[in-house]
């Protein structure tokens, strides 16, 4: 009689021992950590202050200044992981599995993305004729690095083409 009490209360420590201690057993691997790099898809260099997000939750990080992200305390479960930067498509990763056992490691690669916009043309309104200088009263001619390369014998070089005026001389100082 006394042997079965015994293993009674024994039996009775052990399932009362196990109800408090399950929950902490199981709460200790709940989540995970899902870390990794976004690169260029060209050069494979880190995108610094890409945005990682995982879609449905308000879980997520920036990468740091080598491209390298880190988002903890993510639950046990399968997501989508979309990525997002200025001057690249937005990715989504399908169906990443997260798992109690070890931390999910990702590189992810972001492609360009092209955006076009309006052509603008810059044209200046210069009068050749009035001098660029106030300083010059007497005669002044502006050129343009154009004239300079069609001027016959210039060279490209300006101090050619402007002692070919009247009144300039080129000497060899």
């Amino acid at each position: 009689m006394k042997r079965i009490n015994f293993i009674s209360a024994l039996l009775n420590f052990f399932f009362i021992t196990s109800l408090i201690a399950l929950p902490t057993i199981s709460n200790a691997q709940l989540s995970q950590t899902i870390k990794g790099r976004v690169i260029d898809q060209q050069n494979k260099v880190g995108l610094p202050g890409a945005n990682v997000v995982i879609e449905g939750s308000d879980l997520g990080s920036a990468t740091d200044t080598e491209g390298s992200f880190r988002i903890t305390g993510v639950p046990i479960g399968r997501y989508n992981i979309k990525v997002m930067y200025m001057g690249y498509k937005t990715q989504i990763i399908p169906e990443i599995l997260v798992g109690s056992a070890k931390e999910v490691v990702l590189t992810i690669e972001m492609d360009e993305d092209i955006i076009e916009g309006e052509s603008i043309s810059v044209t200046p309104k210069i009068d050749k004729s009035k001098p660029a200088s106030s300083s010059a009263t007497v005669s002044a001619r502006s050129f343009s690095v154009e004239e300079t390369r069609r001027y016959a014998g210039g060279m490209d070089d300006p101090a050619r083409l402007a002692s070919s005026f009247a009144g300039v001389t080129y000497g060899n100082a």
